[in-house]
């Protein structure tokens, strides 16, 4: 949970629950790793791909409500980077 906490910037007791809820909901899959068994492989289920398919296109739909289809790539770029900070930030302060 370590390294998917880092890269993600969310708190590991979160991730946790919310890996045991996806698995659950059989939409990952979670396997020993065969060079360490202290870390865990997860992978989407057939269901779980599905549902990234069908949400792939959220963010350039929000970004389209929001006005931001009409922002240039690095305006976008520095907004993706302030907000980033910002998460990071608020996982400083929890």
């Amino acid at each position: 949970m370590g390294q998917l906490a880092a890269t993600t910037s969310m708190d590991k007791g979160f991730l946790t629950s919310l890996v045991k809820s996806l698995q659950e909901k059989a939409l990952i899959q979670i396997s020993p790793d065969s060079s360490d068994n202290r870390k865990k492989i997860i992978i989407l289920t057939r269901k779980g791909q599905k549902l990234k398919d069908k949400a792939k296109d959220i963010p350039r739909t929000l970004l389209c409500m929001v006005g931001g289809d009409k922002a240039n790539p690095s305006e976008i770029e520095l907004l993706k980077s302030m907000l980033d900070e910002l998460n990071r930030a608020i996982s400083r302060i929890e």
